[in-house]
């Protein structure tokens, strides 16, 4: 009998390596004590990939039984703050040092622990003096646990607009912040995303930039924090393109909310086209008016299909903040009259130089520089700009923000 069909016939007699009497040879395959339980026959490959790969993770894992000391089991007593899928609660680590300590909830909705561990690798190496540091982590089968420095002052959402549902940082009356600090504020927030975009390698988008994530410390220093770690991974690419919605409602790019609510592009361009009396685009007449609409509508559909957050996407969000910051309006509030509800549609069109005084936060007084008013204004115009082509980086917006701001309030310009 030839060789091959001797082996095709104890192939049929034995089934596979393994399966039968003949056992398969081979090294053993690890078990991963973080992963959940999977498909093996699916798996097999990517899980040996996994094993071999080393992960190594910059801040140190706090035992759970130490957790659950400084926490006092999860109680309700320090619980701070409670979101979409995270309690955070405050403690005091050793040496009481204040900390925040996050819990996640459901974290098998969001990634395995094999993409979990990653990720948390990428973030324990983030370093800046504008960005939340990671102090620790746990991971104990579900129980999944993130560890930051605490920020006494609180978010810059209470202290503009105070603490949502009751809930606060450290439970302090609403303070009236100085235009100086609100300069600064929003100096240290584009600093914060200028290094996640220009200076981490690969690049890191924040694709949740919202003032309840921009933390203030001692002297209203501010430091961006709670980027979507799970979204930055690539086997999170299929929750991104289905029905995860990332972002917050009031903060996301116009190219990213049509694309998740099927506006068709010629719609978005039409609305594009519609913002440019108020400065956004200009459309010319006759011939030429119709040679640009239908580049808009390549360039709308070049976007709006996508549904993707990018750097762009974080751009027009910190453009929201810095409305925010100017107006002390929240981005949409359904108490206001109707032409006022949208911050974005209410202030954008009145950031001119005669009428800037008209949508600065009433509780400034007259205690603001109306030239770095209207700076500011304009800075925040270029970022909530329809096409993300025409948005400036957040190494830009820094930049503009010190010299032509900063230094002005103090007389240099």
């Amino acid at each position: 009998m030839p060789a091959m069909g001797l082996w095709e016939s104890v192939r049929s007699l034995f089934g596979e390596g393994g399966n039968g009497c003949l056992p398969r040879i081979g090294k053993k395959e690890s078990e991963d004590l973080y992963s959940y339980p999977v498909d093996h026959e699916k798996r097999k490959g990517a899980d040996r990939a996994a094993a071999e790969e080393v992960v190594t993770v910059e801040v140190p894992e706090v035992p759970v039984r130490e957790l659950n000391e400084i926490t006092n089991s999860f109680s309700n007593e320090n619980l701070i703050g409670q979101g979409s899928y995270a309690k955070v609660y405050r403690v005091l680590m050793r040496g009481a040092r204040p900390a925040v300590v996050k819990k996640l909830e459901k974290p098998s909705k969001h990634a395995s622990n094999v993409v979990f561990l990653k990720q948390l690798s990428v973030a324990s190496r983030l370093k800046h003096e504008n960005f939340v540091r990671l102090l620790g982590y746990t991971i104990s089968g579900d129980l999944r646990v993130l560890v930051y420095e605490y920020a006494a002052m609180g978010t810059l959402h209470d202290v503009l607009h105070g603490p949502r549902d009751g809930q606060g940082w450290g439970g302090e009356a609403k303070a009236v912040v100085s235009w100086e600090q609100r300069v600064r504020i929003a100096l240290d927030a584009a600093r914060g995303l200028e290094y996640l975009h220009e200076k981490v390698q690969p690049a890191v988008t924040h694709k949740d930039v919202r003032s309840t994530n921009v933390l203030l410390f001692e002297g209203f220093r501010a430091k961006i924090a709670d980027y979507n770690m799970f979204s930055q991974a690539a086997d999170m690419a299929r929750l991104n393109r289905s029905t995860h919605t990332l972002g917050s409602f009031g903060y996301q790019a116009p190219e990213y909310v049509h694309a998740r609510t099927h506006t068709s592009p010629a719609d978005l361009c039409l609305a594009m086209a519609d913002r440019s009396r108020h400065g956004f685009l200009v459309v010319g007449l006759g011939r030429r008016t119709i040679l640009l609409k239908f580049s808009l509508v390549w360039g709308c559909s070049r976007y709006a299909m996508t549904g993707q957050m990018n750097d762009k996407s974080d751009v027009y969000s910190f453009g929201i903040v810095l409305l925010e910051l100017l107006t002390g309006r929240k981005p949409l509030d359904r108490t206001l009259p109707q032409g006022q509800r949208s911050l974005v549609n209410w202030a954008t069109p009145i950031l001119t130089e005669d009428r800037v005084q008209d949508c600065i936060d009433p509780n400034l007084g007259d205690k603001y520089p109306p030239t770095g008013a209207l700076k500011l204004g304009r800075i925040a115009v270029q970022c909530l700009q329809y096409d993300p082509t025409f948005r400036p980086s957040m190494g830009t917006v820094a930049r503009v923000i010190n010299y032509a701001v900063v230094r002005d309030q103090q007389g240099v310009v």
